[in-house]
């Protein structure tokens, strides 16, 4: 079983998230260091879940019978864009904390997966596929333009470095 480990690196107390009938995995922190955010199918299906380092509290995002993958925090932590299969091929989708609602963002392409916010929060940068082929593409969030940054066949892990100048991924 996968589990997730936290270590405080002052202290050094380790603490985990795990589930006895499933796996977690995909963590990701929020930058304001409240809330960690990851994936575990103790559900059957996959499923976005929200752990609270103040209450030590996990908290269950999305609910449904499709796999819910690969969250990753906005930078103003007020939201968590993640990969879905509810529409019926893998998607973006954007949960707001506050409203506790959530909005799929993108419909161009096969799949779209692997989202990633920039460093001002104004776009996402993300593995798109199209024509069976998978590219890195940048979504400009206010007007959901996307753009296809490489032209190779099978790139993915998109990361944008921490000044937001700087997008690496696996390119083959």
């Amino acid at each position: 079983r996968w589990t997730i480990f936290i270590q405080d690196l002052k202290s050094g107390k380790v603490n985990s998230i795990s589930d006895a009938r499933g796996y977690t995995s995909s963590p990701s922190f929020s930058p304001d260091g409240q809330y960690l955010a990851y994936v575990s199918s103790n559900k059957n299906s996959p499923e976005i879940y929200l752990y609270n380092f103040q209450t030590g509290k996990s908290q269950r995002i999305t609910s449904n019978t499709y796999i819910d993958t690969e969250p990753s925090f906005s930078p103003d932590s007020k939201s968590i864009v993640f990969t879905s299969e509810k529409g019926g091929r893998p998607q973006i989708y954007r949960y707001d904390l506050a409203s506790r609602r959530t909005e799929r963002l993108t419909f161009e392409g096969t799949q779209n997966l692997r989202a990633r916010y920039s460093t001002d929060g104004k776009y996402l940068v993300f593995v798109h596929s199209i024509n069976g082929r998978f590219h890195i593409a940048s979504m400009d969030l206010a007007t959901r333009d996307i753009r296809v940054l490489t032209e190779t066949n099978l790139d993915e892990s998109p990361s944008i470095a921490p000044n937001g100048t700087i997008i690496l991924s696996i390119f083959r």
